[in-house]
């Protein structure tokens, strides 16, 4: 008697049959092949290639995109410049057309010289603002980017704005320093004449020491610059020269007027001892020279600082750096 759990001949041959006949199905149908030789290698080369191509062109798009925004903040950073161009002209057109009618009261006599030489200053000073900014709109137009005056300012190839303003500066100094030298000569003049009080004078020999100092800063400042550009100094230590020189020709300038402040207090303190001054006069002389002597001691600080610390730089890397 077969067993109930024994497989029947007849189940075993139809099994056999069966799986006979999967294996040979299989053996008709042709094994799986990657997908990508089906396009050909050309094709695949070719669809790398696109890819590429669209990946450079958007990085074309914004590099376009970023240099016309910078093309257009360049434009109208110019155009703020041009403007003030344009408002320098103006003035220096107004103080020719002053100059022109000074000269004509003073060919008729209504006025003397002097104003005539004033006025044609002002004309000098005028044309040299004029000259900056044409300068600042110049260098605006080459770099992109505001004007700067500081003497470790970077300099741009081929042109060094900053010399060229401490230039045009220059001429504006020694203009009102020569006109000042005349107004002094010609009170010396009148004071022997017994026509003006001595104090004149000394105040012109004052506004002519301010005058001097702001002259002499101009030249070592042209003189720094030109060692920065030679890369004799490096910024920090030109920036620190540029400190100590205006401290120094500050306080050069502020000691004559705190001279000239207390030689004023004691004439009106004369003054009110004899009645022919209020008190209130010499508190406003008394405030006026404590104002004078704060600006000439805050200065011989400064210069004292910045000394101690050129000191200290320049013996970290060597006199020249």
């Amino acid at each position: 008697m077969q067993d109930r759990h024994e497989p029947s001949d007849r189940f075993v041959e139809r099994l056999g049959q069966d799986v006979g006949a999967e294996v040979r199905r299989r053996n008709r149908v042709p094994p799986p092949v990657a997908w990508w030789p089906a396009f050909g290698v050309k094709t695949m080369a070719a669809a790398a290639a696109l890819v590429v191509i669209s990946m450079a062109v958007g990085g074309a798009v914004v590099a376009a995109a970023y240099q016309n925004e910078n093309r257009e903040q360049r434009s109208m950073l110019a155009s703020v410049y041009e403007r003030k161009l344009e408002l320098e002209k103006v003035r220096m057109d107004a103080a020719k057309q002053q100059l022109q009618d000074v000269e004509r009261r003073v060919a008729v006599g209504i006025v003397d010289q002097e104003a005539a030489v004033e006025t044609r200053q002002g004309v000098v000073e005028a044309e040299a603002r004029t000259r900056i900014a044409m300068l600042n709109l110049e260098e605006v137009r080459l770099t992109g980017r505001d004007p700067r005056d500081e003497v470790s300012a970077p300099p741009t190839p081929g042109r060094d704005f900053v010399l060229d303003r401490l230039a045009v500066s220059m001429s504006i100094a020694k203009g009102a320093l020569d006109l000042e030298t005349m107004k002094v000569k010609r009170a010396e003049r009148r004071i022997s004449l017994g026509l003006e009080q001595p104090s004149a004078a000394a105040a012109l020999r004052a506004r002519i020491v301010e005058l001097e100092s702001g002259v002499e800063i101009l030249r070592r400042k042209m003189e720094i610059r030109q060692m920065f550009v030679a890369k004799k100094y490096d910024s920090t230590l030109a920036d620190l020269r540029v400190v100590d020189i205006e401290a120094e020709q500050r306080y050069r300038a502020l000691k004559p007027q705190y001279e000239l402040a207390l030689r004023e207090k004691e004439r009106i303190e004369s003054l009110v001892s004899k009645g022919l001054a209020s008190p209130i006069e010499v508190t406003k002389a008394n405030v006026r020279a404590l104002e004078l002597l704060t600006e000439l001691q805050r200065a011989e600080v400064e210069v004292a600082i910045a000394r101690q610390r050129i000191a200290e730089r320049t013996a970290g890397k060597g006199a020249g750096s």
